[in-house]
């Protein structure tokens, strides 16, 4: 998709006359400024909220940003997702899709455990600033409901029970698609702009906090269509690699995390992959993992670990969901040790050991 420097909310409002069945051009960036205003307002509330909501049932939940911020990352990682890939979008299905970014979340303000089926009373507050009939804003909510959540039987796959198009009277709209986009986009938008960092550092953050450690970490990501690959760059302070974080009643190391979310990111472009064949073809996660001293004063007196680096991809057999991440990267062991994140906590320590 032609997107030369610009997001998608700009190329929406200069969309070329072609973005319009049969060249007839219909007001959708008019529409959606409208309803970004209506959004917004309500997303500046999310957070609070969701953290209110978790604090009356009892849940020490203090979540990551899920705010005005965010959204704006979405829209910004959907459209790296669009960038240079062979995919066209028409200017209907790029407002349904923004659309959808803005909702996906907002069920949020009624508490975080079932905020995908929430949203659809918030949708109903901002359903007439959407200025579309209420199927196609029926065809938004699946869109924006695929991201995350199980169906009613328990099943993740929420985007193969879509119909792959859905045909409206402005023309067709590849729902399964728009869907797959949105879905990525957010599991890719988790980096340090969502970690509430002062909190963070003064350790007040409870059952939390490796949540906002991992985003404060995630400092760069990369969609590089040419050699079909994500590239995530995480930078690890010391002090985050070689203590435990707290996570819903349990301690693990950063690195372990990283690691595991990782792997789910593999999946999720692995599964999200299925519905955008031929239009966008991301076959593989490059990770970088660099460690640093805070304190540059005592950074040339111990050395740190090096640079860790790996490829997600397939490998052998379809059965990922059975792997860990040192089954599919044999490069994360190091003379047969998994390198997790007691192999780091270790070597930091044995590192500064031998300097006194």
């Amino acid at each position: 998709m032609n997107l030369p420097n610009i997001n998608l909310e700009t190329w929406l409002e200069t969309a070329p006359d072609s973005a319009y069945s049969n060249n007839v051009k219909i007001t959708y960036f008019d529409f959606y400024k409208v309803f970004k205003e209506q959004a917004i307002a309500i997303h500046d509330q999310v957070t609070a909220a969701a953290n209110y909501s978790e604090a009356i049932e009892g849940n020490l939940i203090f979540m990551n940003d899920h705010g005005p911020k965010h959204i704006e990352t979405v829209i910004n990682r959907a459209t790296k997702l669009l960038e240079d890939a062979p995919v066209i979008l028409t200017a209907q299905e790029v407002y349904f899709l923004l659309t959808a970014i803005h909702i996906h979340d907002i069920g949020n303000l009624y508490g975080r455990i079932n905020h995908v089926n929430d949203m659809r009373y918030i949708l109903q507050k901002l359903s007439p600033y959407i200025k579309l009939d209420a199927v196609n804003i029926k065809y938004i909510r699946s869109i924006a409901e695929a991201h995350g959540g199980r169906l009613p039987n328990g099943d993740k796959d929420k985007i193969e029970v879509l119909n792959d198009k859905e045909s409206t009277l402005e023309g067709e709209v590849r729902v399964q698609l728009l869907a797959s986009i949105l879905r990525l986009a957010d599991e890719l938008a988790d980096d340090k702009y969502r970690s509430s960092n002062i909190l963070l550092q003064e350790n007040r953050l409870g059952e939390s906090e490796i949540y906002h450690a991992y985003s404060y970490c995630l400092s760069n990501v990369i969609v590089n269509h040419s050699i079909k690959q994500i590239e995530l760059q995480f930078h690890i302070p010391e002090k985050f690699a070689t203590k435990y974080l707290k996570k819903d009643g349990r301690n693990r190391y950063l690195v372990d995390e990283i690691y595991e979310r990782v792997l789910k990111m593999h999946h999720e472009r692995h599964y999200t992959m299925r519905f955008t064949r031929g239009q966008i073809d991301l076959t593989s996660i490059l990770v970088r993992i660099e460690f640093y001293a805070e304190d540059y004063t005592q950074e040339q007196n111990y050395q740190l670990p090096d640079k860790i680096t790996f490829v997600l991809k397939e490998k052998g057999y379809p059965d990922t969901a059975k792997k860990n991440i040192f089954d599919i990267c044999d490069n994360l062991k190091f003379e047969g040790k998994n390198m997790n994140g007691t192999f780091f906590k270790k070597q930091i320590s044995d590192f500064k050991k031998s300097m006194t």
